[in-house]
């Protein structure tokens, strides 16, 4: 049988034609509600996600980092689907960053713009500029520290955020986006309704501290209010149109009890998820920087609303602790030795031309009679040659009657620290001994300091290469005590013939 071939027709080609465009007219709505934003004909695979409104990034609730090169600019983006945010929510978002340079406010921050949603073809794009973020009137903790941020409340289906550095150095950023219901009673607060701004207007620093405040003088009778309302001006919380920068109160700068007075105040009354969103928010502007133990020492910081002795009695400063003496380094000589340490390290603090006598005794109940002993001692500060004069020497304990009839320079040693340089630190002096012992005998070791500086040095019962040094433990004055054959002085002549 013969196959027969329809005949082309115009007719045809319209029918077809039809079909393709009924099946696009399903199709395309479809596959848009999947790629929210996006547009079916962009072909920016492969640009760098938030290079253009185009890529843009989700911006994700809490801190997105990133580093933000000179001249360039970051789009991000979100929405109800990306924070999760069913109901109409306050966005407040506020970045962040770091620089030793001088950055004018017009050549780092970011503007906030709204997008309808995308149609079939056309990806969604910033339409209308709502606001730019605004700096702080608070100083910030850190004086490289600079913060913007803008608040507002989601109505349009799609936002999208720029942020951009026109300046010659590149930064490293914070952007934090955070979403909540607003602090006041309603789906707006009553000092933000219509009558106060515009649908969309963004809320600056300012009128954020407002809202705050009506909230918080709600229910307080007008003398209550102005009251509290020129104590919060007074430490920084409401910060006027008018108020120069550098004569803006610091929070940290006010006596804690006023701070936590003002914050008791405003949330009396209140709701306890009310509350929360309220402290939530002062403390997001600064308002709650009150450092930990902090004492205001001044009753003059606080007035009180009403006659509240009780209060009152609560802010009596602390009586002052009057600060340690500073340390004094004392002489501590053989009639009244300290013991040796044979387990740990025997340290201390020497004065000027000053010594340390230590008594050692070594018995390790074995059947050994001559036991090795190796002593490393290290000593700070190291200063030229000056510092070898700086030693320790150690004594049979049967020389003392020399030392006590005050010819000490007699005494003949047993052995001796040796210079020696192994930590590799050039502001610290080594030296090592290594010999024998008598098990059961008595030895004497005497730490001297020639120099007339103030000397710590750390002498352990080992041979140790290095160390953690620490602070050296300070001898008081009751641990040198009895008689003393002469008194201290800069050495005049010695036995082996140097000055």
């Amino acid at each position: 049988m013969k196959a027969t071939y329809k005949k082309l027709t115009y007719k045809t080609l319209f029918s077809y034609s039809l079909v393709i465009i009924a099946l696009l007219i399903v199709a395309v709505p479809v596959v848009a509600a999947n790629r929210t934003g996006t547009s079916l004909l962009a072909f920016s695979g492969g640009a760098e996600p938030g290079a253009s409104p185009r890529v843009e990034q989700t911006l994700a609730k809490g801190l997105n980092v990133d580093h933000l090169p000179a001249g360039t600019e970051k789009w991000y983006t979100y929405d109800k689907t990306s924070l999760a945010e069913s109901e109409p929510a306050w966005v407040s978002l506020a970045l962040r960053y770091e620089s030793e340079a001088v950055i004018e406010p017009n050549q780092v921050n970011f503007e906030v713009f709204t997008a309808p949603s995308g149609g079939w073809f056309g990806p969604a794009t910033p339409e209308e500029k709502l606001g730019v973020g605004l700096r702080s009137p608070l100083r910030a903790a850190l004086p490289t520290l600079t913060e913007s941020f803008w608040s507002g409340q989601m109505a349009e289906p799609r936002y999208y955020v720029r942020v951009f550095n026109s300046s010659p150095f590149g930064l490293d950023y914070t952007l934090e986006l955070q979403a909540a219901q607003p602090a006041v009673s309603g789906a707006a607060p009553a000092s933000l309704g219509p009558a106060a701004i515009g649908p969309g207007e963004a809320l600056n620093a300012r009128q954020l501290a407002w809202t705050l405040t009506a909230q918080a003088v709600e229910n307080m009778s007008a003398e209550q209010a102005a009251t509290w309302m020129t104590q919060a001006q007074a430490v920084g919380w409401l910060v006027t149109e008018g108020t120069a920068a550098e004569a803006i109160p610091r929070p940290a700068e006010a006596a804690p009890e006023l701070l936590w007075q003002l914050t008791a105040q405003a949330i009396a009354g209140q709701e306890a998820d009310l509350a929360a969103q309220w402290l939530v928010q002062a403390d997001a502007l600064g308002w709650l920087a009150i450092p930990l133990g902090k004492n205001s020492g001044s009753l003059a910081a606080v007035t009180e609303l009403g006659n509240d002795s009780a209060a009152a009695e609560m802010l009596v400063p602390a009586e002052p602790v009057d600060s340690p003496a500073a340390y004094t380094p004392i002489n501590i000589y053989p009639n009244n030795p300290l013991p040796f340490n044979l387990v740990a390290v025997n340290s201390g603090r020497l004065p000027a031309y000053g010594e340390h006598w230590y008594m050692l005794n070594r018995d390790d109940l074995d059947e050994e009679l001559i036991e090795n002993l190796k002593l490393t001692m290290f000593f700070t500060p190291r200063k030229g040659f000056i510092s070898d004069r700086i030693n320790f020497e150690i004594f049979p304990a049967g020389q003392y009657h020399i030392w006590q009839r005050g010819t000490s320079d007699y005494m003949k040693n047993m052995g001796l620290g040796m210079w020696v340089s192994r930590d590799e630190d050039p502001d610290t002096g080594e030296r090592l001994w290594s010999g024998t012992v008598v098990d059961g005998d008595d030895y004497l070791i005497k730490v001297k300091n020639g120099t007339p500086d103030v000397v710590d040095y750390y002498l352990f019962p080992d041979d140790v290469e290095n160390a953690e040094l620490g602070n050296p433990l300070l001898h008081q004055s009751e641990a040198a005590t009895g008689y003393v054959p002469y008194a201290i002085s800069p050495p005049t002549d010695s036995a082996d013939g140097r000055p």
